[in-house]
């Protein structure tokens, strides 16, 4: 499997165990067009409505909709 396809297996297992009450994601759609990093973050809202996310990210478009961003700058 690819770099990308590994990624989105991961991403999967995440989507399908929702049951957790805290996920952390690191750079979760790095591999992603723009197209399938908004429909992933579509769908993780909807199925962790709940629950605590948590995400390190460079891409600031990932997390425009979340309810609290933390920046942190060195």
């Amino acid at each position: 499997l690819s770099g990308g396809e590994k990624q989105r297996l991961a991403l999967a297992r995440i989507l399908l165990d929702s049951k957790k009450d805290f996920f952390i994601l690191d750079e979760p759609t790095s591999a992603f067009d723009r197209r399938s990093e908004k429909n992933f973050f579509q769908n993780l809202k909807e199925l962790v409505s709940n629950n605590t996310v948590l995400v390190v990210t460079h891409n600031l478009s990932e997390i425009e909709d979340f309810d609290r961003v933390l920046f942190i700058k060195k």
